[in-house]
C-alpha cells in the first residue's frame, strides 16, 4: 500500500537501483566495446593475405600440430606436423620486397590434394606453450585451408576483444577513473589492432596485460573492491603468464610496479579478503606452469650466436640509441609488419599517438607522487631496457630481433598509470575525461583506417619501382577472400560504434545498441537492393541508389519506431520528419556514392562511406528530433486526503529521480 511506504525505504530502494543500473550499463558497455572491437579486428582478419601478419606461417603451422596432437614439438625451430596446404607454393615470397604483391603466393588450399597430405616443416613457434593453439588448432585442423585460417583469426579476435571490452567496462565502472579508459584508448595502438586479425599469440598476450594492468590497478586504488575486477585478475593474468614465452617476467614487473604504488592498508585488506587469495593462488599455479613449460622448451630464439660478432659492443650501443630505438618507436604504433618501410603507414600516425600518450604520461608525472613518477619511470625504462639487452647479442651477428610490440604488455602500464592519476587528481575533472575522449575520436579512429588501407594496398597492389604509391584498395593483383568492401566495411561500422561510445561515454545507454542493430539491419537491405538493382538488373547507378533508399526508408522507419525508441505519439508525423532527414541524407549519398564513382569503380565501398557518414548525425536526429516522445497529458489529481496525497507525491518523485538515473547510476 502506498501509506507503507517511508522515506527511508523508498532512500534505500533508489540506491539499490542505481546499483542494479551500474551493473547493467558495465554490460552494456562491455556488449557495445567487444562489438566495436570485434568488428574492427574482423576488417583486420579479412583483409590480410596468409601470412601477411608477422610470422602467422609459424604459427598456423604450429596450431595444426597442436590440434593433430604434438603438443610437444621441442625446441625452437624444431619440426611440426602440418598440412602440406598450410606451406604453399611461393611461401613469403613478399616478405622483405614491398614492390611485391600476393598474388606470388598460392592461397592455401588451392591445392585439394595437399589438403590431406601431412609433411613435417620447421616452425619458429615450436616452443611455444600449447594453450593458445588448443583454441585456434581445431579449426584450421578440420580447413587447413584461408577458410580456417579466417577462423583461426577471428577467434583470435574475440578472445582479445573480449579483453579489452572487459577492461573498458571496469575502467568506465570507476566513476573518476574514467580516464582509464583514455588510457585503455592510447593503448590500443594500429599495432595491437592489427594482431586481432592474425593467427599470432602476441594480440593475446597485450589484450591480456591491458585488462591486468587496469584490473590490478583498480584494485590497489582506494575504491570499493569488485568481483569483476578480481575475476579480471584472475583470467588475464593466467592468459599473461602462459601465452609467451616472456609472460610471466613481465607480470611479474607489472605486479612489482602496481604494489610500489600502493598504500600497505589496502594491501592488507586485499590480502583478507578469500577472494583475492583464490585469484592470487591461480595466477601461482599459471606462472608455474608456464616456468616450466619454458624450461622444458628452452629459448625460442638463441640470442648468443654461434658465429664471431661483426660489430664491437660500442657500435652495438650507437646503434641501439640512434637507429633501433626509433625503430621501436614505431613498432609501437604503425608497423604493422616486421621492420618499417615494409608497410609505408604515414609518419603523422605516430606523432599523433605519441602526442596523447605523452598526455596522459606527462598528466601522470605532473599530478602524481612521487610513487607514482617512480612507477611510471620504471614502466618505460625497463620495457625499453629488455628491448636493448634482448638485441644486443643478436646486433653483432649482423641480425635484428626485438620488435617495439614485444615490449607493450610492459610499456602500456605508463599511459594507463598517468590515465589513473589524471582521475585521482581535483585540479582536472571528469568532464576533462570526456572532452579528451571526444577529441581521441576525432584524431585518432581515422588513423585505424589509414593503416588498414595502407597495408591493404601494399599487399594488394605492391609498391611500384616507380615510387608513385597506389590509393585505390579497391582493385589490385591480389584481393582477399570476400573482396576489399568488406575489411573496409567492417572497419568504418567497428569505428562509429567505438566512436558513438568515446563521444557519450557517461550516457551509452541501451537505444544506441538497438540503433546500432537496425543501421545494421537496414544497411544491409539498402546494399543488397543497390546489388540487386545495379549489377543484376542493369539500371543505372544514380536510378539504382534511389530505389535502394527508398527500401531502406520503410524498414528504417517501422523499426526505429518500434524497436529502437519505441514511442508511440503520431506516425505522420514521425513520418514527416523521417522524410525530411531522409532528403538530406539521400543528397549526401547520392553525391559521395556518384562522386566517389569518379575516383573508383567500387560502388559499393562507395555507399558503405555515405552510410558512415549519415550514421552518426542520424542517432542524434532520430532521438531528439523524429522519434521524440509525446509529453503525457497530465492527469487530474484525485480528491484524497492531504496525508495519502503527500505519499501519493513522494512515490512520484522517487519514479522521477530513478528515471533520471543515467547509466553510470547517478542523477542527472
Amino acid at each position: 500500500m502506498l501509506s507503507d511506504v517511508s522515506p527511508t525505504e523508498a532512500t534505500s530502494s533508489f540506491a539499490a537501483r542505481r546499483v542494479v543500473a551500474r551493473v547493467g550499463a558495465a554490460r552494456l558497455v562491455w556488449v557495445i566495446v567487444f562489438t566495436a572491437f570485434f568488428l574492427i579486428g574482423a576488417a583486420w582478419s579479412l583483409a590480410m593475405p596468409y601470412d601477411g601478419p608477422p610470422d602467422e606461417l609459424q604459427h598456423v603451422t604450429r596450431a595444426y600440430g597442436v590440434a593433430s596432437g604434438q603438443i610437444y614439438a621441442g625446441p625452437a625451430n624444431s619440426n611440426v606436423t602440418t598440412a602440406e596446404s598450410l606451406v604453399p607454393r611461393g611461401a613469403g615470397c613478399f616478405r622483405w620486397n614491398s614492390m611485391v604483391s600476393a598474388k606470388c603466393q598460392q592461397n592455401p588450399g588451392a591445392n585439394q590434394k595437399a589438403q590431406h597430405t601431412r609433411v613435417s616443416v620447421g616452425s619458429g613457434a615450436s616452443g611455444y606453450d600449447p594453450s593458445y593453439y588448443l583454441l585456434v588448432g581445431p579449426v584450421i585442423k578440420i580447413w587447413p585451408t584461408m577458410k580456417g585460417i579466417v577462423l583461426a583469426r577471428l577467434i583470435t579476435d574475440a578472445e582479445i576483444s573480449a579483453l579489452l571490452a572487459s577492461a573498458v567496462a571496469i575502467a568506465w565502472s570507476g566513476g573518476r577513473n574514467r580516464w582509464l579508459v583514455a588510457g585503455i584508448a592510447v593503448c590500443a595502438t594500429p599495432v595491437v589492432v592489427s594482431l586481432m586479425g592474425a593467427v599470432n599469440p602476441a594480440g593475446v598476450e597485450i589484450g591480456a596485460a591491458i585488462a591486468f594492468w587496469v584490473s590490478l590497478l583498480d584494485l590497489v586504488g582506494a575504491g570499493p573492491v569488485r568481483r569483476s575486477s578480481v575475476a579480471l585478475l584472475l583470467c588475464s593474468g593466467a592468459l599473461f603468464a602462459v601465452t609467451r614465452g616472456f609472460g610471466v617476467g613481465w607480470l611479474g614487473a607489472t605486479v612489482v610496479i602496481c604494489v610500489l604504488g600502493a598504500r600497505r592498508e589496502r594491501l592488507r585488506a586485499l590480502w583478507r579478503m578469500r577472494s583475492v587469495r583464490l585469484a592470487l593462488s591461480g595466477l601461482g599455479c599459471a606462472c608455474a606452469a608456464a616456468c616450466v613449460w619454458d624450461f622444458l622448451a628452452g629459448p625460442n630464439i638463441d640470442l648468443t650466436g654461434a658465429s664471431t660478432p661483426h660489430k664491437t659492443l660500442q657500435q652495438v650501443v650507437a646503434q641501439e640509441l640512434w637507429h633501433r630505438l626509433p625503430s621501436y618507436l614505431d613498432g609501437l604504433v604503425r608497423n604493422t609488419y616486421y621492420y618499417g618501410g615494409d608497410i609505408q603507414v604515414p609518419q603523422l600516425v605516430s606523432q599523433i599517438w605519441f602526442g596523447f600518450a605523452g598526455l596522459l604520461v606527462l598528466g601522470g608525472l605532473w599530478l602524481g607522487s612521487r610513487r607514482t613518477r617512480i612507477q611510471i619511470a620504471a614502466a618505460i625504462g625497463v620495457s625499453l631496457a629488455v628491448l636493448m639487452i634482448t638485441d644486443v647479442d643478436a646486433l653483432r651477428q649482423g641480425i635484428y630481433f626485438s620488435q617495439g610490440r614485444y615490449a607493450l604488455p610492459l610499456l602500456v602500464g605508463a599511459p594507463l598509470i598517468g590515465a589513473r592519476e589524471l582521475g585521482r587528481s581535483s585540479a582536472v575533472g571528469a568532464e576533462r575525461a570526456t572532452a579528451l575522449l571526444r577529441l581521441m575520436a576525432v584524431a585518432m579512429l581515422p588513423i585505424q583506417l589509414v593503416v588498414l588501407w595502407s597495408s591493404m594496398l601494399r599487399f594488394q597492389s605492391g609498391y611500384p619501382a616507380s615510387g608513385k604509391l597506389p590509393l585505390d584498395p579497391f582493385i589490385g593483383k591480389w584481393l582477399p577472400p570476400l573482396g576489399p568492401v568488406a575489411p573496409i566495411a567492417l572497419m568504418i561500422i567497428g569505428l562509429i560504434v567505438l566512436g558513438v561510445f568515446m563521444w557519450h561515454p557517461s550516457r551509452f545507454d541501451a537505444t544506441m545498441l538497438r540503433f546500432v542493430v537496425v543501421g545494421a539491419l537496414v544497411y544491409a537491405i539498402d546494399i543488397a537492393a543497390l546489388w540487386a538493382l545495379h549489377a543484376q538488373a542493369g539500371l543505372p547507378l544514380a536510378l539504382a541508389t534511389t530505389l535502394a533508399f527508398c527500401c531502406a526508408f520503410a524498414a528504417n522507419l517501422g523499426l526505429n519506431r518500434i524497436f529502437t525508441f519505441r514511442v508511440s505519439g503520431p506516425m505522420g508525423r514521425q513520418g514527416a520528419r523521417l522524410l525530411a532527414l531522409s532528403g538530406v541524407n539521400y543528397v549526401t549519398t547520392l553525391v559521395i556514392v556518384v562522386g566517389l564513382s569518379h575516383l573508383w569503380s567500387d560502388y559499393l565501398a562507395s555507399k558503405t562511406i555515405a552510410t558512415a557518414f549519415n550514421a552518426v548525425f542520424n542517432f542524434v536526429a532520430y532521438r531528439r528530433w523524429v522519434f521524440e516522445p509525446v509529453p503525457d497529458t497530465p492527469e487530474p489529481a484525485p480528491s484524497v486526503s492531504p496525508y495519502i496525497g503527500r505519499v501519493i507525491m513522494r512515490r512520484r518523485a522517487v519514479e522521477e529521480s530513478e528515471r533520471a538515473v543515467s547509466l553510470d547510476g547517478r542523477p542527472d
